[in-house]
């Protein structure tokens, strides 16, 4: 649990450091919503290195200590992902944010839910290093998206236009 707190730190201080450079650039003291994807675009990357490193590792002939590094590489990005995504959710949708979080906690218990159906299946027909692998092609398939909504500014548009109308009626 200690490194969690360390990543959280450590993201901390890169959130904050990117929030001065944007000020410095004459930017509102707020940075817009999008501007919490930087963060999480290197969560993204270190999220590919942590998945790849895991399946491949586990072998008696490496040492137990490059497993570790392989889980906390993959533990900072989830810590990365995780808190500015939250960030986004909060920034985007401030008068709905709990709306927003809710619905977040939710799609994510689903998927997480969704894992142990095919997890046994896909253990027993594949390789265990190659079903360990899956995951991390799925990452590789989404890596492009977090760049194209940062560079497009999807988000800022139509939903959050929905949230206020919705939240401005309640």
């Amino acid at each position: 649990m200690v490194p969690i707190y360390i990543w959280g730190c450590i993201y901390s201080i890169l959130d904050d450091s990117q929030c001065k450079k944007l000020a410095q650039q004459g930017l509102p003291a707020s940075p817009p919503p999008k501007a919490r994807f930087i963060t999480s675009m290197a969560g993204a990357v270190t999220l590919l290195i942590g998945l790849f490193l895991f399946p491949w590792i586990d072998d008696s002939s490496i040492h137990w200590i490059v497993c570790e590094i392989g889980t906390a590489i993959f533990r900072f990005s989830h810590v990365c992902i995780i808190l500015s995504m939250v960030s986004y959710l909060v920034d985007s949708y401030t008068r709905c944010a709990a709306s927003a979080l809710a619905a977040n906690a939710v799609i994510r218990a689903l998927f997480g839910g969704d894992f142990p159906m095919f997890k046994t299946p896909m253990y027993h027909n594949l390789d265990i290093h190659w079903a360990s692998s899956i995951p991390a092609f799925l990452a590789v398939a989404c890596l492009p998206f977090l760049w194209i909504f940062y560079k497009l500014g999807f988000f800022n548009s139509a939903p959050y236009l929905i949230c206020c109308r919705v939240c401005d009626k309640t």
